[in-house]
């Protein structure tokens, strides 16, 4: 075993590279979607599935940005949002994130079995626990809120970490998996019988020909009836509607420990959330540890920031040697849920995924299965929910004073 720590996510360092060609002349497809990430890839598969020639543009290789350097969560508990969700929309509204983004899990898991995939999928429960006794009662509240919403909530006492916590929002029958094994698998489904990946492809703007549209990249063009943004953040935004997302960035280690790893995904409250799963490998079980420190953020560098992490896990842990080290930047909607529909008020054709503020696993695939709806021409129930010009009759009206 290599005793080094390696600067790469567990994901990265534990499988090869791809090696797909970049467009080499002008093409056309049904659906050309841009960004290899989670949504990317989910977008393609599902209007693979349906029928449709699709393109997979990407700027570098497929799944090394955000995708390739997170956690790989595969949950509907995302802190406490529902207590900002009911706050910012209606009850159903809020309910409709949280079924939606229970689907998602399942649908990973219905592709696991289909296509025989060897990605560690397994199903566990996940935790938000109160890191302070002053936040037990934000806790039971999201738990009682949830439960209600129809998800899998309870509260407990009984939460399996080796160090003090003061109570926990628990969602039962959640999911863990290797994110690059389940994706590599899907873009291996994707590429061939008139569908492609195109890495190495850089988009520079979309147009608009007749009853088609045109996505210009440094390579050429490709025409298409649609076309998907799924880019960390959109490269094309004529309106610049998506200026209000703002930008966090994720630090994380992959440690061994001297104890046994815990069993379960694990979030805290606070300001400073702590953020534990853990991943089988050959090496035995690596403990992904992070968190969002206002020293982290203020480090002087990123190599700080990485041993301000290790520092603050240090007091919870046994911690035998850290083996990866990575970190990646997120962005958050200002209203709590992702913006997954319609990517401008006047143009259609044109779609967008974004904004999953960290809790992209659940939020990508479920991109996936909403706008291969919309494109195809089928009712999905949660699609108007998260369109940004769609989700108005799901928000409250706030009262002015």
């Amino acid at each position: 075993m290599d005793t080094m720590t390696q600067a790469a996510s567990v994901w990265m360092a534990t499988t090869p590279r791809t090696n797909y060609a970049p467009l080499t002349q002008d093409i056309t497809v049904d659906t050309v979607i841009v960004g290899g990430g989670i949504a990317g890839i989910s977008v393609a598969q599902c209007l693979k599935e349906l029928g449709q020639r699709v393109a997979l543009v990407e700027s570098g290789r497929i799944v090394e940005a955000t995708t390739g350097n997170t956690t790989a969560k595969v949950t509907s508990l995302h802190g406490l949002i529902y207590s900002t969700l009911i706050k910012n929309f209606t009850e159903e509204g809020a309910s409709i994130y949280g079924l939606a983004n229970e689907a998602a899990i399942t649908r990973i898991e219905d592709l696991v079995k289909k296509h025989v995939i060897d990605c560690d999928f397994t199903r566990l429960s996940a935790y938000t626990y109160a890191q302070e006794p002053s936040d037990t009662e934000k806790v039971k509240f999201e738990a009682e809120i949830t439960k209600k919403l129809g998800l899998p909530a309870a509260y407990t006492n009984d939460v399996p970490l080796s160090y003090p916590t003061f109570g926990a929002v628990m969602f039962n029958n959640q999911a863990q998996f290797h994110v690059r094994k389940y994706l590599l698998a899907l873009a291996a489904i994707i590429d061939g019988d008139g569908s492609c990946i195109l890495e190495n492809t850089k988009a520079l703007d979309i147009k608009a020909d007749g009853g088609k549209r045109q996505l210009v990249t440094d390579r050429g063009i490709i025409t298409a009836n649609d076309i998907v943004v799924a880019t960390h953040e959109p490269f094309y935004d004529p309106n610049g509607d998506y200026t209000d997302m703002s930008t966090f960035r994720d630090y994380a280690l992959g440690v061994l420990l001297n104890d046994p790893a815990p069993n379960g995904e694990f979030f805290s409250t606070g300001d400073e959330p702590h953020s534990i799963r853990t991943q089988p490998t050959k090496d035995g079980d690596i403990v992904i540890i992070g968190g969002k420190s206002a020293a982290e953020m203020e480090a002087d560098s990123i190599e700080q920031a990485y041993e301000l992490v290790e520092k603050d896990y240090a007091g919870k842990f046994d911690i035998k040697r850290v083996v990866y080290k990575w970190n990646t930047h997120d962005l958050a909607t200002s209203d709590g849920a992702s913006y997954i529909g319609q990517l401008s008020r006047d143009q259609k054709h044109v779609w967008v995924a974004t904004g999953f503020n960290g809790w992209g696993m659940t939020n990508g695939v479920l991109a996936g299965m909403i706008l291969s709806d919309r494109i195809t021409g089928k009712d999905n129930p949660w699609s108007d929910f998260f369109d940004r010009f769609g989700r108005q009759r799901y928000t409250l009206q706030k009262t002015h004073q």
